[in-house]
């Protein structure tokens, strides 16, 4: 370009935005990428924030809600903690090497690779999903099975017609929307419970009178829901209609219950601003119970190794906000079309996508960690804002105990390879290593039960895909 003719016309618009210093101002650009992002409260489920794209009136298309887009990596955490409720601990042993898969279907061989190229050979599990290794999580997979993996992430709310029943489901081939994810990462940071996202908090008619107030929300197990359903169920929404109803026109009251919709203002009484704001709070103000998913103590280890991720994993950026109560994934696809982060602590959690509508490569080396990243501490610098920090209380029934690093066994603190790993009571391990220094030969690990520590996966064989 050796002119502005060259790239400018008549009628063409050129952006621009003002600076500190008089009379100076910045070109700028619409961009193509687009993004979204969306925030809510894992115990609730109300939507704090929503983002569907870079400008509404360019593109109405939600992309929070609407894009259906794959989440690469930031899908593991949920294949990891189905690992763990099928015997698996935060020490189990899988290893990390190559795997060739052969599928008639197609014209060569699939040969995964992690990210950097490498193989890292025996990898606990903590450390494969810390450093989002993909060979791993293959295993992992494939040592559950596609029926029982499929399973076990619908709890999380997922559609699983929309996910796909192959192995490439370990590396997050399938198509899910930021605000599935982002519900999905909520069941790890509100200890196991799945909640129902809602925009409307409540409704206020001209008069400043409150005439819907969303339900309140129980994060409960089977249990306790049946207790509060006898301690705390009223009369249905119906009955409340009926009753307050009843003197006016009960059949047409029972008409209306029958097909849901509220009765029309004209129907009230002498006062019908105030009844109808009345009636609406007592149909429509209850209870949602948010039912248990996965077992609290199964969330917390999750959250635990996510924190890690943040600590010393791909999702180190964060470290900038300087909260340890921040646990979270990135997440990236083939030639860089997605770039995700979704994260989270006990009270705000947080799903960013960054990408083209159309799949055009955001280009090299714009991974979660560099491209999403960025955008989910932004907003959670701001949501988090004077917030005190999560302290995180270990469930019941689990321990803390010294384990080798590379072997997963328990070991004492005369190990130099030893580190502290959480474990339930269940599958804690419970025998000591016999040597205890790094330059010795460490017996093999322990193939104890379905789920013992140190376990060694089972070697895939070749197999078509």
């Amino acid at each position: 370009v050796t002119s502005l003719a060259d790239v400018l016309q008549v009628g063409d618009v050129i952006y621009t935005e003002l600076t500190d210093q008089p009379g100076q101002v910045l070109l700028s650009q619409l961009p193509g990428v687009e993004g979204a992002l969306v925030s809510m409260q894992p115990k609730t489920g109300a939507i704090l924030a929503l983002v569907g794209g870079f400008d509404f009136h360019r593109s109405k298309f939600n992309r929070v809600t609407q894009a259906r887009r794959q989440p690469g990596s930031n899908f593991k955490p949920f294949i990891y903690s189905a690992a763990l409720e099928n015997g698996d601990t935060a020490a189990t042993i899988y290893n990390d090497a190559p795997v060739v898969f052969h599928d008639s279907a197609l014209e060569g061989e699939w040969r995964p690779e992690n990210y950097s190229g490498r193989f890292y050979g025996p990898t606990r599990l903590r450390e494969a999903l810390v450093k989002s290794r993909n060979l791993v999580s293959i295993r992992v997979l494939r040592g559950l099975g596609l029926r029982k993996s499929l399973d076990y992430v619908a709890r999380f709310g997922f559609d699983i017609a929309k996910l796909p029943a192959d192995l490439s489901l370990a590396l997050g081939s399938g198509s899910v929307t930021p605000l599935q994810l982002v519900n999905g990462y909520s069941v790890f940071a509100n200890q196991g419970y799945l909640t129902t996202p809602y925009f409307i908090d409540r409704i206020e008619d001209a008069f400043g009178e409150t005439i819907f107030t969303a339900p309140d929300v129980i994060l409960c197990d089977q249990v306790c829901e049946d207790e509060a359903a006898v301690a705390e169920s009223g009369p249905s929404s119906e009955e409340v209609l009926k009753v307050s109803l009843a003197e006016e026109n009960e059949a047409e009251v029972e008409a209306v219950a029958d097909s849901g919709d509220m009765p029309s203002q004209s129907e009230s009484d002498e006062n019908p601003e105030e009844e109808q704001g009345a009636r609406f709070e007592k149909v429509e103000k209850g209870l949602i119970r948010a039912p248990a998913v996965i077992d609290e103590r199964n969330a917390y280890i999750m959250a635990n190794i996510l924190r890690e991720v943040i600590t010393r994993g791909t999702g180190r950026k964060a470290l900038v906000l300087n909260r340890k109560d921040i646990a979270g994934k990135t997440g990236t696809t083939n030639d860089q079309h997605d770039a995700w982060f979704s994260g989270f602590n006990s009270e705000v959690a947080t799903s960013v996508w960054v990408g083209y509508d159309e799949l055009e490569p955001l280009g090299a080396k714009e991974t979660g960690g560099q491209a999403a990243l960025p955008m989910w501490i932004d907003y959670m610098k701001v949501a988090l804002d004077d917030m005190p920090e999560d302290t995180f209380t270990q469930p019941a029934r689990m321990v803390t105990v010294r384990i080798d690093k590379k072997t997963g066994e328990l070991t004492n603190g005369r190990n130099p390879e030893s580190m502290f790993e959480i474990f339930t009571v269940e599958r804690a391990p419970s025998a000591m290593l016999t040597s205890t220094s790094s330059d010795d030969k460490r017996k093999k690990p322990s193939q104890q039960g379905s789920g013992g520590f140190g376990k060694r996966a089972p070697e895939p064989q070749e197999q078509l895909f």
